[in-house]
């Protein structure tokens, strides 16, 4: 693909042809020949309206938008957005303005703290859809993803009513008054612990858990029974934990045969039978400091 960018070269027009497409490989390389200071606030709503992959919104904010001058506005107007990859759009586009504009002024990524705070577990489907504070200072992660699931929440927060409430009875509503229904939510969630707040949460039903600690992750029962953590003996550190994959096959379960290598652990079997190094070879290289 470099190759023929460079054969290219920079072509607003083709970009438009090729876009025009809807071919994956065509749009991809539409994002790394058109010409950024070409590039109209109509055509950016437009592609972004278009994306069909996180794939594509990726490479468009990272090899174009960010280099436009309608960046920093669009990147805000785009969070408000309902579509689900334009609205990805928003936040994939100000992380490619962090990493190609680093002499910007603080000041420019400071107006997106708030942005990022507001929609940081926000889902396109579910509402609410977030973590909430619990009496034992941790926090417990739920989400409602339908009008049937809200109503069944309101009714273990002891508020039936809030199923009625013309600001809660649909997605819609309860996404425009999100922060006044986690407000609520919240007063529920503050008079349990986290783990008694989830299991009330799952008895109805809903999709809950405690978020676990970076500590917690490690005496976590749900991963305890997948023999998630798989312990090996390190031959300088000792006893090691190693994360396993989070899938596993049943009838070919795989596992984690060793622990890591030391550095150069595998050098003679490399060297000598795999390259063919000589043993005076080898003990040059040795003596020379070559091999550790």
């Amino acid at each position: 693909m470099k190759k023929i960018v460079a054969d290219i070269g920079r072509d607003h027009r083709l970009a438009q042809e090729l876009w025009g497409t809807g071919l994956y490989d065509a749009r991809l390389l539409a994002s790394l020949i058109d010409e950024p200071e070409k590039v109209t606030k109509v055509q950016m709503d437009r592609w972004a309206r278009q994306f069909d992959s996180q794939a594509i919104c990726d490479n468009c904010c990272f090899n174009l938008f960010h280099a436009t001058q309608f960046s920093w506005g669009r990147c805000v107007v785009w969070t408000d957005r309902k579509e689900e990859f334009v609205k990805k759009a928003g936040f994939t586009l100000m992380g490619a303005l962090a990493d190609f504009e680093p002499k910007a002024d603080d000041s420019q990524f400071h107006r997106f703290i708030p942005i990022i705070e507001r929609c940081g577990n926000d889902d396109r489907n579910a509402v609410p859809h977030g973590a909430f504070p619990c009496t034992d200072g941790e926090w417990v992660a739920f989400s409602c993803w339908s009008d049937g699931e809200f109503a069944t929440l309101a009714r273990l927060l002891g508020k039936p009513d809030l199923a009625r409430d013309e600001r809660f009875a649909h997605a819609d509503g309860r996404r425009r008054n999100r922060h006044q229904l986690e407000e609520l939510i919240s007063v529920w969630t503050r008079q349990h612990s986290a783990r008694d707040a989830a299991e009330r949460l799952q008895e109805c039903g809903l999709a809950a858990y405690p978020v676990v600690t970076i500590a917690g992750l490690f005496s976590d029962p749900q991963l305890g029974a997948r023999r998630h953590w798989r312990v090996r003996r390190h031959p300088e550190i000792g006893d090691q934990t190693y994360c396993f994959p989070g899938f596993d096959f049943e009838e070919a379960p795989g596992d984690i045969v060793s622990a890591a290598p030391c550095l150069g652990a595998d050098n003679d079997f490399v060297f000598r039978e795999l390259v063919g190094v000589s043993e005076a070879e080898m003990q040059t290289y040795t003596d020379n400091g070559v091999f550790g």
